[in-house]
């Protein structure tokens, strides 16, 4: 939701979901003295969701929380092909600065995925 909204931000009041994500803004506003503009949600609603690699073109920095499933997130280095990835656990907290959309693309696998990924690096780790 767009928290610059006053409609919006009314109805987040009268929403116990939305009044604690206004709480946790809020907290997050304060620990790293910045504002936040707009929430986005992504429900991973069974193992087959995923989101394609891609650029975020928001215009603005970006963190996310994560709160369901344990996933993967891939970076790929857009001019040297090579991929990092981070498994974020519910709870969790990650920072994507805007400037990592000028060298890097990013996704989320699919759960499948995920596990074949980390057995894979079990056995060649």
């Amino acid at each position: 939701y767009d928290r610059r909204d006053a409609s919006q931000a009314r109805r987040a009041a009268a929403s116990p979901g939305l009044t604690y994500l206004e709480t946790l803004c809020l907290q997050l506003e304060l620990k790293f003295d910045g504002k936040i503009a707009e929430v986005y949600c992504n429900r991973f609603q069974d193992p087959s969701h995923h989101i394609v690699w891609h650029k975020d073109t928001y215009g603005r920095h970006i963190f996310v929380l994560s709160l369901g499933r344990r996933g993967v997130v891939e970076f790929r280095d857009t001019k040297t092909r090579q991929i990092e990835a981070i498994q974020p656990t519910s709870g969790d907290l990650y920072f994507m600065p805007l400037k990592m959309n000028d060298t890097h693309e990013h996704r989320v696998l699919k759960a499948a995925e995920a596990v074949s990924n980390e057995e894979t690096n079990k056995e060649n780790g």
